[in-house]
């Protein structure tokens, strides 16, 4: 295999698993399975992963523009061929798309699947409302809290809810006093997610 297409494969598969730490659990909870554990892998290591995918790409540019012809000595330069050359550039850069692509998945997924916005929960309750803030574990990028509040949103008695990826949290609001902490922890489980309820003091 050809240095320059050997980084060019390698920068895109380091983007795959930097990225792992957000597409992973959507892939995890499609199958049923918990996202504890072998996300928070990736999510640690992600730094890591950017890094070998940066050396593997500037690797494979290095290759493409960079290197001169091998030429023996006193005798004549070995010149690549024309065609070869175009489609190494070709493939290098269809690869600077894909790691970008990658890469940056877990940024632009949440402005999709991300959380309505801060604020939300509050706009919504009325002074003979509840509001409960729980604590999230196991979200790893924005498009997390999408699953969170979906599985939320459905219950009965919620009339809002409010989920943080920074803050690690979900606000709920309740109609009047109808809080119901064990149907919060229950639907968050079914996202993937494990939820935990705050003092019963801490409500309103």
């Amino acid at each position: 295999m050809k240095p320059g297409l050997f980084s060019a494969i390698g920068a895109v598969f380091g983007a795959v698993l930097s990225s792992a730490c957000c597409w992973l659990p959507l892939l995890l909870i499609g199958m049923g399975a918990s996202t504890l554990g072998v996300a928070g892998f990736f999510e640690v290591y992600r730094p890591y992963f950017l890094i070998v995918t940066a050396v593997f790409l500037g690797g494979g540019f290095y290759y493409a523009y960079l290197r001169k012809p091998k030429c023996a000595p006193g005798g004549k330069c070995i010149v690549p061929n024309p065609r070869i050359e175009r489609l190494n550039k070709v493939s290098l850069w269809t690869a600077t798309a894909l790691v970008l692509a990658f890469a940056l998945f877990p940024n632009y997924i949440g402005a999709g699947f991300g959380s309505d916005g801060e604020g939300t929960a509050v706009k919504a309750q009325s002074a003979h409302d509840t509001s409960r803030i729980y604590a999230i574990d196991g979200m790893t990028c924005e498009a997390c809290t999408g699953h969170v509040r979906s599985e939320v949103a459905v219950l009965m008695n919620v009339k809002a809810v409010e989920v943080s990826y920074s803050k690690a949290t979900a606000t709920v609001v309740f109609e009047g006093d109808r809080a119901d902490d064990l149907a919060v922890l229950n639907a968050v489980a079914k996202a993937g997610y494990i939820a935990h309820a705050p003092p019963k003091s801490a409500g309103r």
